[in-house]
């Protein structure tokens, strides 16, 4: 899905308008002495990926049968900015609809959603595992500062869960502390956004003890994690900087001392976990530091990392 971002988003464009039109057509058709007829479902060969855009398309239960015709097809559902009431009510149940030989990316971002409204989405993950992308930033997850086990869930059932964006939830030191054991049960998370959060840098320093193998006897290793993105969190002095300096340092000291104890799998992962020190930023598998308001104070490099990562995005 990833080396084919630019065919994916041309289809997506495409088919967004054809979708909403087979949603006319078929209430149009219902209606009429075509009924049986129904619209033709061939227009989705031409595509390899299909996008719903819930902004422009209301999902009907007797919708759903259509949709469910669409196999082998990579499939956005694009729920952004629509309402708290129709996610739950109308977006997260379609997902039953959609066959398991079609990728999901699902985007629910900015919807007021608070972290409980995850608990049925969680239920369609483990019975149903074909969301590979799932964008949640922009909702108040952790409004409730004492529960947020729906959040930290995401990863325990998150099956082929590649990417996921919780930018500007209100993750915390806490969620940082449970991760580790969460993403444990994933074997395929590539990408992590945890930008404009309330990680300290003691949150920042857990999040990096969670990926870097070695850092605790027996700890899993994500082989397969690509990048964590924690820029723009609650760490913002000296104090701070040295703490998740000492983090990256430690973990640098683990990796070399995991690739030695364990050669073939220290293949494997070194060339992701290589952590390269700046100024405001540690690269390579992680993004860490702030955009200063005084351009001549900002991390050229950092900043372009960060928008070669958001190119990936579907």
């Amino acid at each position: 899905m990833k080396a084919n971002c630019d065919k994916l988003r041309e289809d997506f464009s495409k088919s967004k308008s054809l979708i909403a039109e087979l949603g006319t057509s078929f209430h149009s058709s219902n209606s009429s002495s075509t009924a049986n007829q129904g619209p033709d479902l061939q227009i989705f060969d031409q595509f390899e990926g299909i996008q719903i855009d819930f902004k422009t398309f209301t999902w009907g239960s007797e919708v759903g049968p259509l949709i469910s015709s669409i196999q082998g097809k990579v499939v956005k559902l694009d729920a952004k900015n629509i309402g708290r009431e129709r996610v739950l009510n109308e977006v997260i149940p379609c997902l039953k609809n959609i066959p398991v030989s079609c990728p999901i990316v699902f985007d629910i971002s900015s919807n007021h959603l608070v972290s409980k409204d995850l608990a049925p989405l969680i239920e369609c993950m483990a019975a149903n595992p074909t969301i590979y992308r799932l964008d949640l930033s922009e909702n108040p997850l952790f409004e409730d500062k004492d529960n947020h086990k729906e959040v930290i869930q995401l990863f325990a059932c998150g099956g082929p869960l590649t990417h996921c964006y919780l930018s500007n939830v209100g993750f915390n030191d806490t969620a940082a502390q449970e991760l580790k054991q969460a993403i444990a049960q994933s074997s395929v998370l590539e990408h992590l956004d945890l930008r404009f959060n309330h990680l300290s840098a003691n949150g920042v320093a857990a999040v990096i003890k969670a990926f870097i193998p070695g850092a605790e006897p027996d700890q899993k290793v994500i082989a397969s994690i690509r990048e964590v993105r924690l820029f723009n969190n609650s760490y913002d002095d000296v104090a701070d900087d040295e703490i998740i300096r000492g983090a990256v340092r430690q973990g640098i000291e683990n990796i070399e001392e995991f690739t030695k104890n364990d050669p073939e799998l220290g293949a494997v992962v070194t060339g992701n976990w290589g952590i390269e020190l700046r100024a405001v930023s540690f690269g390579a598998i992680f993004q860490i530091g702030r955009y200063p308001q005084d351009p001549a104070e900002i991390d050229v490099s950092a900043m372009n990392n960060d928008f070669s990562a958001e190119q990936t995005k579907l």
